[in-house]
């Protein structure tokens, strides 16, 4: 049996619906405003730069289940960001025998500012694969096929099956470099040099929590 594997890496920052109130009038247009004392004040040295706001009033970010508030002078700037690198876009098993489990890793890196975190799935799969691991572990001398994943923000610890909507990793706050290998296994039941090939693509995505 042979195999090789495509992956697809995508970094979702899906924006929030959002409901203001901004002050116009033939002409002007305020986008937001804020009570204090005064902000936006830029103090610099040779190793900082702070933007400040005295006596912002309310300031900092409020959530529920259903909203989110950027109170203040400083929560106007929504500045959210996401990224997603993957280690590698193909893995090779080659030739898979039955007497030993493959295996092939990729390992993924994520940050991202909103304070509720992020998912990591797999959002899409395509191809042909071996028969899909149902107890938790591919075994040698077997045909399974399966993923794990290891590191701080991993969503399981045993071996699942490689289908669309498989939460792999998360996290409920934001976080910077969260790494997460991601390991695919494949087993064989047939002897080395027989059997079918086969090919699969999977689609990586990385969604904020905002």
């Amino acid at each position: 049996m042979s195999f090789w594997l495509r992956f697809i890496a995508v970094a979702s920052l899906l924006l929030p619906a959002m409901a203001s109130g901004e002050m116009t009038s033939t002409n002007y247009y305020i986008y937001a405003d804020s009570i204090g004392l005064n902000g936006g004040d830029i103090s610099t040295s040779t190793t900082y730069t702070l933007n400040d706001t005295a006596n912002d009033s309310p300031g900092g970010q409020s959530t529920s289940t259903l909203y989110r508030i950027n109170g203040g002078f400083q929560g106007m700037d929504l500045d959210e960001s996401l990224t997603l690198t993957i280690s590698d876009t193909n893995l090779a098993f080659g030739t898979i025998s039955a007497s030993a489990v493959a295996m092939n890793s990729v390992t993924t890196t994520v940050s991202c500012n909103s304070i509720t975190g992020y998912s990591l799935a797999i959002s899409n799969v395509s191809g042909t694969t071996p028969t899909a691991v149902a107890d938790g572990s591919v075994t040698a001398g077997v045909e399974e096929y399966g993923v794990a994943v290891t590191g701080d923000q991993a969503a399981f610890v045993d071996d699942r099956s490689v289908i669309g909507g498989r939460q792999i990793a998360f996290s409920d706050s934001a976080i910077l470099s969260s790494v997460t290998v991601v390991s695919f296994k494949a087993a064989a039941a047939s002897p080395s040099g027989s059997g079918s090939s086969y090919a699969h693509t999977v689609t990586i995505t990385a969604s904020a929590n905002f």
